[in-house]
């Protein structure tokens, strides 16, 4: 290839295939995983783009020729072709197993199900959920805000109007109460289908 830094980059055909399974991910009941490890799409990141997937599997092809432990053991020298120095830090300790739902009810381990994955791994996820969902959050947490300031301006100017502070000469703060008060309202007429409307 002539450059990493760029999308101009001439990728070999096993580059290809090594973004390719990065972008795919795999999970642990997949037959060909012979871990049992997860490995997410992308990662576990979805913001990485196939520019920065392009530089992870550079940074990777810099290891090779480099001395170390190979993983394979009895692999053939095309399988060894590449490969990654073994990682010196020890795994995790294993947490407590917990409660065996499938156990208790009566089914032997062979019946229980697939392994659920969190749902920030799922491949069926839709993209940049979590970017939809902090948006909405922030927005209709925002608004719901300014509608409880709407509620209490209301119930303020409610207990002045029942004291008489309010006339034909004096009216001011209604309407200005009033304003706000719409204005809150055509806010969420554009809220409304842009989070729950449109596609």
């Amino acid at each position: 290839g002539k450059d990493m830094r760029g999308s101009e980059f001439i990728l070999a055909r096993s580059d290809q295939e090594l973004i390719e399974f990065i972008k795919k991910g795999r999970m642990p009941f997949d037959p060909e995983n012979t871990t049992g490890i997860q490995m997410p799409p992308r990662g576990g990141n979805p913001m990485l783009k196939d520019d920065d997937l392009l530089r992870i599997v550079g940074y990777l092809r810099t290891f090779e020729g480099l001395g170390g432990e190979r993983s394979s053991g009895g692999a053939s020298d095309e399988e060894e072709e590449f490969w990654i120095p073994r990682s010196v830090i020890p795994p995790a300790a294993a947490g407590p197993p917990g409660l065996n739902l499938a156990v208790l009810n009566g089914k032997s381990p062979v019946e229980q199900e697939k392994p659920r994955v969190h749902h920030a791994f799922d491949p069926d996820r839709p993209a940049n959920a979590q970017l939809f969902f902090g948006v909405y959050f922030l927005m209709t947490g925002l608004h719901g805000i300014h509608v409880f300031a709407g509620m209490l301006l209301i119930a303020y100017l409610l207990i002045r109007s029942m004291r008489g502070h309010f006339g034909s000469r004096y009216f001011t703060p209604v309407d200005l109460g009033g304003l706000y008060w719409h204005v809150v309202d055509v806010i969420w007429i554009f809220l409304f289908p842009l989070l729950y409307l449109i596609r």
